[in-house]
């Protein structure tokens, strides 16, 4: 038989009740009491915290003044030292990141078919022509011979044109590059359809663009449209890309006797950043 109290309510109910009564009259006093030791803590240790802060920055101060302005002179000179020495560290830091991830994409890269690759270095460059000319450690002892392409990688692992060898001794050669008047090449516009010249212009080139001459007058050009090598030049195989068209002439009126046209184009490759490129070699006699 159940034993009930005197207001009739079983006793175990009326002991559990009480008993969760109490758990939060006593969860509630510890979030109180614990609120006011954190205020009090607080409010009793920040004097000695704050004074211990003020002592060391007067200390510094005193130490700064106890120097002579000699002193304060060579110190500032360190720091800046030592400052530029880190942003040099920084510097070379970001350009082996991106030397590594260039050997990378030429690592992956796979040479047309008939062909071979020889990865080089720039080991000379004139100051004057900088994006136009450089010599590279490559030379007839590994494959290469005057006109071999030469080539850079873009970050999808597409290669890229950069220029040709026009002189190659048995250890080194010089290339020049797309940016160079003397190279003429020809390059083939995908759109259209067509050949034209590299080079081969009236035109003046600007900062960053060169020209492209006898385009047929009579077809439509459009801004964008990639250029590709066409495979006529001997050691340079068809299909690597040049650049990008930016605009070409139009001519005058519909009457117009113009026979070819001349445009401006945005090469693929920047030569002035380039340190590893990319020499092709062919593993059979070219036509």
């Amino acid at each position: 038989m159940p034993k009930f109290s005197h207001n009739g309510m079983p006793r175990r109910l009326l002991l559990i009740g009480g008993g969760i009564a109490v758990a939060v009259v006593l969860l509630a006093g510890f979030r109180v009491l614990r609120f006011c030791l954190d205020r009090i803590a607080g409010d009793f240790f920040y004097p000695y915290l704050e004074l211990a802060r003020r002592g060391t920055d007067r200390l510094s101060d005193l130490t700064l003044l106890g120097y002579s302005r000699r002193e304060l002179a060579a110190k500032v000179e360190e720091l800046q030292q030592s400052s530029r020495q880190l942003a040099l560290q920084s510097a070379n830091a970001a350009e082996l990141l991106r030397e590594n991830q260039q050997l990378r994409r030429l690592v992956r890269l796979e040479p047309p078919e008939g062909w071979n690759q020889v990865v080089g270095e720039i080991i000379l460059r004139d100051p004057l022509l900088w994006g136009q000319r450089f010599t590279v450690n490559r030379g007839t002892e590994h494959g290469v011979q005057p006109g071999s392409a030469v080539l850079d990688v873009s970050p999808d692992g597409r290669p890229l044109l950069v220029g040709i060898v026009d002189e190659a001794g048995r250890h080194s050669s010089r290339v020049i590059t797309l940016f160079d008047p003397e190279l003429r090449i020809s390059g083939r516009l995908t759109t259209a359809g067509t050949v034209g010249i590299i080079n081969f212009s009236e035109r003046r080139p600007t900062s960053g663009r060169i020209t492209i001459g006898l385009l047929p007058a009579h077809l439509h050009y459009l801004p964008g449209e990639a250029v590709v090598s066409t495979g006529f030049e001997r050691n340079l195989p068809p299909g690597i890309l040049i650049g990008t068209l930016n605009q070409a002439d139009v001519p005058g009126s519909i009457y117009s006797n113009v026979l070819q046209v001349s445009g401006t184009l945005t090469p693929a490759a920047d030569p002035s950043r380039l340190r590893f490129p990319v020499i092709l070699t062919a593993t059979r006699d070219t036509p």
